[in-house]
C-alpha cells in the first residue's frame, strides 16, 4: 500500500490541539461508540494512523485488543512510551495488513493521505474478518481543497466527495462531522436563517454525553454544530464512515 502519512511535526500539533478541538473530540467519540454497537468487548482492533497512541489507548480502555500502526517511527516511539501497555508498530510505506485479522479498523483522518486509495480501501475491506467493520473518516473534498476561501492542506494527497466514498464502500454508511456552512462565505440567507433557527429549537438538548473527558470545554453551539453536521453530511466539513464485512 503507497501512502504518505503527515508528518511528526503536524502529528504533533494534532495531538497538542486535541483536547481544544471539538470536531476531533466528536470523531473520537462517533469512533468509539460505533466499536461498542458492532464490535463486542475483547475483540482485535487495529487503528491505521494511530500517531502518538490517543486514539488507541481511548479503545483499549473500552476492553478490546488494540494495535496501533503508524508510518512515523518517531510518533510509535512516543505513543509507547505514553502507553507502554498497548501495542504499537511502525510500517513502512509498502507494508500491507494481514487478511482476516481484525475485527474492526479504525483509520480517522488518514485515506486523503494515502495516494491509492481505492487501493488501501481494498486492503482493510481484506483485512477484516467475516461480519468486521471499517471506522473511517475523512475530509469533504467540496469545503477543503474544492474550497476557494480554505487554504489547501500540503499534507493531504486526495480527498473525497461523498459520491466517491460511496463507490470505494459499496452499502456503507455515511455521516457528517462539524458543519460548515457557518464557516464559509455562504450568501444564502435562509438556508443560514434556517439552520440557526434548528440550532435554537434544539439548544436544550444536552449533547454532551460520551466517552471521553473534556467536553465541558466545548461551547454548546460548537457541539450543536457538530450534531447537525451528522444528519448533513453534505454540508459538512468531514465524513463519518461505516463500512461492515
Amino acid at each position: 500500500m503507497k501512502n504518505d502519512l503527515p508528518e511528526t511535526a503536524e502529528r504533533e500539533n494534532c495531538e497538542q490541539n486535541f483536547r481544544n478541538s471539538c470536531t476531533a473530540f466528536l470523531r473520537h467519540n462517533w469512533a468509539a461508540r460505533t466499536l461498542c454497537r458492532h464490535v463486542s468487548a475483547g475483540a482485535s482492533v487495529l487503528e491505521m494512523g494511530c500517531g502518538t497512541g490517543t486514539g488507541t489507548n481511548l479503545f483499549n480502555s473500552l476492553g478490546y485488543r488494540v494495535t496501533g500502526l503508524d508510518t512515523s517511527s518517531e510518533a510509535i516511539q512516543e505513543a509507547q512510551r505514553r502507553f507502554p501497555q498497548l501495542s504499537f508498530k511502525s510500517v513502512s510505506t509498502e507494508d500491507s495488513v494481514p487478511p482476516d485479522t481484525y475485527d474492526g479498523i479504525v483509520a480517522l483522518e488518514v485515506l486523503e493521505h494515502i495516494r491509492d486509495g481505492a487501493r488501501a480501501a481494498q486492503q482493510w475491506k481484506t483485512s477484516l474478518k467475516k461480519g468486521g467493520v471499517l471506522i473511517l473518516s475523512t475530509p469533504n473534498r467540496r469545503f477543503n481543497s474544492d474550497n476557494p476561501y480554505t487554504a489547501p492542506n500540503r499534507y493531504h494527497l486526495k480527498e473525497f466527495s461523498l459520491d466517491e466514498l460511496r463507490s470505494l464502500f459499496p452499502d456503507c454508511s455515511i455521516r457528517g462531522i462539524s458543519l460548515r456552512i457557518f464557516q464559509n462565505r455562504f450568501s444564502n440567507f435562509w438556508m443560514r436563517a434556517f439552520f440557526f433557527l434548528f440550532a435554537f429549537l434544539l439548544s436544550p438538548f444536552e449533547w454532551k454525553r460520551s466517552f471521553i473527558s473534556g467536553a465541558d470545554s466545548f461551547s454548546r453551539r460548537d457541539l450543536l454544530y457538530g450534531k447537525m453536521g451528522y444528519y448533513f453530511p453534505r454540508l459538512s466539513g468531514g465524513f463519518l464512515l461505516v463500512w461492515k464485512k
